[in-house]
């Protein structure tokens, strides 16, 4: 007993001393913070002359150590320093390789400045201590400490070799220290002329176009339908009866035949354009008036009569810029502390395990935007089904709101244990955009997605899919995901490659795409018509199926590459989105599931696929026919 009571005794005076040791040390912490900052404060009033002979003391030896400009950077130094020491990082990021990175930037530093305002020639004939008094009293140099580095380098390789040597290396050394990037550099430059190049050339072609439809028009015509029809923009009528009449008929109506001929002279294009009108009438005749080539949507079409959208175009397309787009860039503090907090959840986890008689260890640790994943290597015995019981118990023990487990991560010989952050990161659609997997992608229907639990940018692509169901409670995100996809599509395509054909029941989630190239015809926000387009879109990918039969080619990536070798025009590839698929069900449930059926069983070699977001996915809505031939879902 006697013993026991002695054990406990000892232990609570070790708690006690321990206790003591750590409030002693915290303190000598904040002492020594405070000291360092107001020793910078000090430095800074001296270098400007406002703290009297003892500064002017301080300003000399500082001066004569490290040279004028480089006591500045000692000085911020300082400051940073009683910062961390306050933050309680001081020793992470001043470990003894951070400290031997930081005398070697300050040397360097020095000697790179001395090399730059002085020459061999100006120590020729000088003695020992006179060169040291020179490199004392020098108004811009490296100090004692840096004047050294340079004059050693100037006895052997000259100024211009010392500059050769300092400047890489003192490069090095910051990259190091500074955690900085070449490459990051190097491809943000190039992003920013290529941004500057699109724009110009954007400019030229908007110049050239202008003069080419000025040359082309008679002066009454210019004047006529400026800012109106012929606008990129088409602005909406104001009636609530909508016409199907196109500006280029108006024109030829109001056209005799000698100016289309003196069109013909100066565009031939332009006046194929203008007879070719002809066939387009006003009325619900045509629903769909904006299509390239329009075909009728009713009635069985003749061999000889088969049209094929195409992707022939005047004007070419620029991309535009990733500026457009917000992104926020996560400060070095933020990251830090994520990092602190990530390490602590990690050991108190391992405590967690022990306290159950489990001896693992965290090897590795992924951030991602709203989990973190601690991937953890169990020692030799310890079952895996032991850990997967206790998911309960870790998450009361780390004040968690649920923690899943991953046994064993495929490909990996360690237990994932995904554990939610109490900040969700918000992931922005241009860091994906500017990534290299989006960019280096091979396919023009890649679209972000967004990231995976490790961080990573997750790229998908349409054909491969080859056709997409989303669903979700209103709020969910689901017109969120519908906006990226189109987004990624218009950075990643031209109107030459990509198509879009947009139905939108609910009327303004989608009008703001009216105008964009990329649109075969405006957005669809009436239930009949969205009927229609459907229609048009089966009757399209019928057309290209008797095009491929005719030169035996299956699919629409073989025919391109056949066009494309035989001077023919290319198909793009058409992408069928609707918003809100139970409103279109609801008004027009036969005429549209049967062209939705239909497509989505035949349409993926002809480069056809269907995006279609609904809030509930009940056999009222999605038949069991659709689902089967929809394989990709998001829910």
């Amino acid at each position: 007993m006697k013993d026991n009571e002695q054990k406990k005794n000892n232990s609570t005076s070790s708690k006690n001393q321990s206790g003591m040791k750590v409030k002693n040390t915290k303190r000598t912490k904040e002492i020594v913070a405070v000291v360092l900052f107001f020793m910078g404060i000090f430095l800074f009033f001296s270098f400007i002359d406002k703290t009297g002979a003892l500064g002017r003391f301080t300003q000399n030896i500082m001066y004569g150590i490290f040279g004028q400009l480089v006591s500045y950077v000692v000085m911020c130094f300082l400051v940073v320093l009683a910062w961390t020491l306050l933050r309680n990082t001081a020793s992470r990021i001043f470990d003894v390789k951070t400290s031997a990175l930081l005398i070697a930037f300050v040397v360097l530093l020095g000697a790179l400045i001395h090399t730059i305002w002085h020459s061999p020639s100006d120590y020729d004939g000088l003695s020992f201590f006179k060169c040291v008094a020179a490199l004392w009293n020098s108004k811009f140099s490296g100090g004692l400490l840096g004047g050294s580095i340079c004059l050693l380098l100037f006895k052997f390789v000259e100024k211009v070799g010392a500059l050769v040597i300092l400047i890489p290396a003192t490069l090095i050394v910051s990259m190091l220290l500074f955690s900085l990037s070449l490459m990051n550099f190097a491809q943000k430059t190039a992003v920013g002329f290529s941004h500057v190049s699109d724009w110009v050339s954007s400019v030229k072609r908007r110049f050239a176009t202008s003069r080419k439809a000025k040359k082309a028009l008679p002066a009454d015509d210019i004047y006529d339908d400026a800012g109106s029809e012929d606008s990129d923009y088409p602005v909406p009528a104001e009636s609530s009866e909508i016409k199907y009449e196109s500006a280029t008929t108006r024109k030829r109506k109001r056209m005799p035949p000698e100016e289309i001929e003196e069109i013909a002279k100066v565009s031939p294009m332009q006046a194929d354009n203008v007879y070719e009108d002809e066939e387009i009438t006003s009325g619900e005749d045509n629903p769909l008036p904006h299509v390239d080539k329009p075909i009728k949507t009713k009635g069985p079409v003749a061999e000889t009569e088969i049209k094929i959208t195409t992707s022939k175009r005047e004007v070419e397309y620029a991309k535009p810029p990733a500026t457009l787009l917000q992104s926020v860039e996560e400060s070095e503090s933020t990251g830090t502390e994520y990092r602190l907090a990530a390490t602590r959840t990690a050991r108190k986890l391992e405590e967690v395990l022990k306290s159950f008689g489990i001896d693992a260890k965290v090897i590795h640790i992924s951030r991602g935007s709203s989990i973190t994943r601690y991937e953890l290597q169990p020692h030799s015995g310890v079952k895996v089904s032991r850990i997967k019981s206790l998911s309960e118990d870790i998450a009361l023990n780390l004040a968690a709101s649920g923690v899943r487990i991953e046994a064993p991560i495929p490909g990996k010989a360690a237990i994932g244990i995904e554990i939610p952050n109490s900040e969700t990161r918000t992931v922005y659609l241009k860091d994906l955009i500017e990534s290299d997997e989006f960019i280096n992608h091979k396919s023009p229907l890649a679209f972000c997605l967004g990231e995976d639990i490790t961080g990573e940018p997750v790229i998908s692509d349409i054909s491969k899919m080859p056709h997409l169901l989303i669903a979700g409670s209103t709020g969910s995100g689901k017109s969120v995901c519908v906006n990226c996809m189109i987004m990624s599509l218009l950075y990643r395509s031209s109107p030459d490659d990509v198509r879009f054909i947009m139905i939108d029941p609910k009327v303004v989630e989608l009008s703001v795409y009216n105008g964009i190239p990329h649109l075969l015809i405006p957005v669809v926000t009436e239930p009949k018509k969205a009927a229609a387009a459907l229609a048009w879109a089966v009757q399209e990918m019928e057309n290209r199926y008797k095009q491929f039969s005719l030169y035996n080619i299956r699919d629409i990536s073989s025919y391109n590459i056949f066009a494309t070798k035989n001077d023919m025009e290319t198909m793009p590839r058409i992408v069928i989105i609707i918003d809100e698929l139970a409103d279109l069900m609801m008004v027009a449930r036969d005429s549209v599931e049967e062209a939705i059926n239909r497509i989505a069983q035949k349409a993926r070699a002809a480069g056809m696929h269907l995006i279609v977001a609904t809030q509930r996915p009940s056999v009222d809505v999605i038949t069991g026919l659709i689902k089967a031939n929809v394989p990709s879902r998001i829910a």
